[in-house]
């Protein structure tokens, strides 16, 4: 290799990683994406596809439910009006009267026209990979090039990252938009002696999008409203344009991407506050303590490595990053503050603050190699490769879990399996009973009562209702869901039936997952 081409590779060096990281990120988020099509097994991607999807069939831009901020909805219209033009031009379609809609909850649960939902799905790995890019930017502008690279390594393999990269629902998109915004308020917190109100007002923008993407995006308030804080002296100071600025151009932010929120206000007060009750429902802390929940499901599951090392960098920033530093550090501990103080849990819930997690446990790692570069006295090659070592180690583990995510996903899902199962075992016209995620099943040819659990109802009600076949999954019926209360309910129910099947593959990237088959009694005879 000539000497101008180690030059060249010098100077380029750290594009050329980055650049590397970002095709790996898409490669692991690309990896299986049409999972599960024509089959609608993500409970929620069909709340973001078909009001887009409406929007094209009656050119009315209201939102059919405001279950999420709609600005991710806004960003598929176009994506679809693409996509429309090139199906007509193929002949694939004849006009927008063609395309039909996905009634939330109704079963057969297929997608009429799945290559929107596949549309879905490429934008949100979009931003997933973004998502890498601009953790590079964030962590290198809070340290330097290696501090960069790291960060945007560890979060192109994070597990759940990867994961929810693989769905058309907005998780992914937020913790782009939250870095992003955190991103923007960090450089206007550099640039606030000598730079315009723009650089605030515009960060404040972003804010306002990310809110709009998923309501919980709104915590971004806090940082926004601390920088002000930070860097004026005077209550004076506080009160000019340039400091209001910012919320200012938050709540613009906001009501652009979800301007339906004062269009139609009623419908947009209905859905935030069943939103709050969702994730605040009565009942569910007798299911124990949500923070030990999130301890477990943090530290010890899939995402354990980056957790733990996120703990001790979080700590370690402090000192290293001053007081700018902050503007992440109250967003991270308010979230956190917000999710284990909310009953329901939901393992998305985090990924808001993972990618910064990221940066905190790339902190970590770093601190780790400038500790053993100075104190250790062996050789240069020893020098080297005990912090590769150690860097392989998380690199590693991170990876093997990420590996295991999208091998789920592309292995064939449960309930499809169970589908097959009872086309070919139960008899046409047999009155069944299913719970919350069921397999598909064809309610015109076996009669379907749908029920959150089965635990819910007593043998006898069963009997009433003519139900000769219980279906159910072990991701509603399981320990760990349900209070004492039900789980004995639940005991005592399944004690009186009659097993017939059991049903074992993923669902959707947890592998391992179980959907039984009972009959009510009487049972047919064995054979």
């Amino acid at each position: 290799m000539t000497s101008h081409a180690l030059r060249w590779l010098s100077v380029h060096k750290t594009s050329l990683l980055l650049a590397a990281i970002l095709v790996l990120s898409a490669g692991l988020r690309l990896y299986a994406l049409r999972f599960s099509l024509p089959a609608a097994f993500h409970p929620d991607e069909d709340l973001l596809v078909m009001p887009a999807v409406n929007m094209l069939k009656t050119g009315s831009y209201a939102p059919m439910r405001m279950d999420y901020g709609t600005f991710f909805i806004y960003l598929l219209v176009p994506l679809y009006a693409a996509l429309f033009l090139l199906q007509m031009r193929d002949g694939l379609i004849g006009s927008v009267d063609d395309l039909s809609l996905y009634v939330h909850g109704a079963f057969p649960a297929v997608f009429p026209n799945p290559e929107y939902v596949l549309v879905a799905r490429l934008l949100v790995v979009a931003f997933g990979v973004a998502t890498v890019a601009v953790v590079f930017m964030l962590a290198r502008r809070l340290g330097n090039d290696r501090l960069g690279l790291l960060a945007a390594l560890l979060v192109a393999l994070t597990p759940d990252l990867v994961m929810y990269s693989h769905f058309g629902v907005t998780d992914v998109p937020l913790s782009f938009m939250i870095t992003l915004s955190l991103y923007l308020l960090i450089r206007a917190y550099d640039s606030w002696g000598h730079d315009s109100l723009w650089a605030y007002a515009g960060a404040g923008l972003v804010c306002g999008l990310a809110a709009s993407t998923k309501y919980n995006g709104a915590l971004l308030l806090l940082p926004l409203g601390l920088l002000p804080l930070l860097k004026t002296r005077t209550l004076d100071d506080l009160l000019r344009v340039r400091t209001l600025a910012g919320p200012l151009a938050m709540a613009a932010g906001f009501l652009a991407g979800t301007p339906y929120a004062l269009l139609d206000l009623p419908a947009f007060l209905h859905a935030f506050g069943n939103n709050l009750h969702i994730y605040n429902q009565p009942g569910y802390e007798l299911t124990g303590s949500t923070p030990l929940w999130w301890l477990n499901y943090l530290f010890t599951g899939h995402n354990a490595p980056l957790a733990w090392l996120g703990l001790v960098g979080g700590a370690l920033s402090v000192a290293r990053w001053g007081r700018r530093g902050w503007l992440i550090h109250v967003f991270v501990v308010a979230y956190l503050l917000t999710i284990i103080n909310q009953s329901d849990r939901q393992p998305r819930s985090w990924l808001a603050i993972a990618p910064l997690m990221a940066i905190y446990a790339a902190v970590a790692l770093d601190a780790a190699w400038v500790w053993w570069r100075g104190r250790a006295t062996t050789d240069r090659w020893l020098r080297l490769l005990v912090p590769a070592a150690v860097l392989a180690l998380v690199l590693t583990s991170l990876l093997w879990r990420t590996v295991e995510v999208n091998r789920a996903l592309a292995t064939t899902d449960v309930r499809h399996s169970a589908q097959l199962w009872i086309e070919a075992n139960i008899p046409p016209g047999t009155r069944l009973a299913i719970d919350r995620f069921p397999p598909n099943i064809a309610t015109d040819v076996w009669p379907t009562t749908q029920i959150f659990g089965v635990y819910m109802q007593n043998l006898a009600w069963y009997q009433e209702q003519g139900i000769r076949y219980l279906v159910f999954g072990d991701v509603i019926q399981n320990r760990d869901r349900l209070s004492d209360e039900d789980w004995q309910r639940y005991l005592a129910l399944t004690e009186q039936l009659c097993p017939v099947a059991e049903i074992e593959g993923s669902w959707l990237a947890a592998p391992d997952r179980l959907i039984w088959v009972y009959e009510v009694p009487p049972c047919s005879p064995p054979g």
